[in-house]
């Protein structure tokens, strides 16, 4: 993992990307992509806005246990350094949390790996469902909440501009709750970038079934999930830009 562009102006937001066993993903992209590496080339298997596939060669210039950098552009002028990202905590999650704005979107995990999803406006998947997320997926999870750093992590991190979405999460442990919310993608650490990225995603690898009682009542009132995953100011409205807040 690591960053993909950041640009020098303030307004700019930084992408990164993921490489997982045979899968790539990157933060601006809620989907997850195949790549392979054969010799001194790396591919990279995308789908189209058209639904055409594609596929993207790029040389690589240097790949170790720790690193991968490769050239990128029409005359292959952008050098792409990644490197690998290290465990920083040793969390054992009882109960994994997650919410996004925009789209509207409630995930819930839980150590027995339950899954329960509540999909609402501009989701791909709308209404209640639940399921078995498989273990390789959970420890996929997990090791991405094991690379956050928790010793600087703050509650709420929230981009200069208005109109962008707010992606929230709890993470419960040992009788406490970590989290923490990203208002827009602008100070935010890569690691917790990457793992919401994981999160939107994730109930696409689980074989759900229909399940009308995990509605917005379910998330809102029954385990006062919205008091845990809201940041100040609220997690559906742009927040108040306060001058020296940070």
């Amino acid at each position: 993992m690591g960053p993909k562009q950041n640009g020098e102006d303030a307004f700019s937001q930084p992408v990164f990307v993921c490489f997982e066993d045979s899968t790539y993903q990157n933060t601006s992209e809620q989907d997850t992509f195949t790549y392979e590496v054969r010799k001194d080339t790396l591919y990279l298997n995308k789908v189209d806005h058209d639904g055409h596939p594609r596929l993207n060669k790029f040389p690589i210039v240097k790949l170790t246990a720790d690193s991968l950098v490769w050239l990128e552009g029409r005359k292959q002028e952008y050098t792409i350094r990644l490197s690998k990202v290290r465990a920083k905590n040793t969390i054992i999650p009882d109960t994994i949390r997650f919410a996004s704005s925009t789209p509207n979107m409630y995930v819930e995990i839980d150590s027995s790996r339950n899954f329960r999803f509540h999909g609402g406006w501009h989701a791909s998947l709308k209404g209640g469902f639940r399921g078995k997320i498989s273990e390789s997926q959970y420890k996929s999870i997990i090791d991405k909440i094991r690379n956050l750093p928790l010793d600087t992590l703050r509650e709420y991190y929230e981009a200069p501009w208005t109109d962008d979405f707010t992606t929230s999460i709890a993470i419960y442990h040992k009788n406490k709750i970590t989290r923490s919310a990203a208002y827009g993608h602008y100070q935010e650490p890569l690691e917790l970038d990457v793992l919401f990225a994981k999160l939107f995603t994730v109930y696409t690898h689980v074989n759900l079934q229909p399940d009308s009682t995990l509605n917005d009542d379910y998330f809102f009132m029954n385990y006062n999930i919205m008091k845990e995953l809201i940041p100040p100011p609220n997690i559906f409205l742009a927040p108040k830009i306060v001058p020296g807040k940070r």
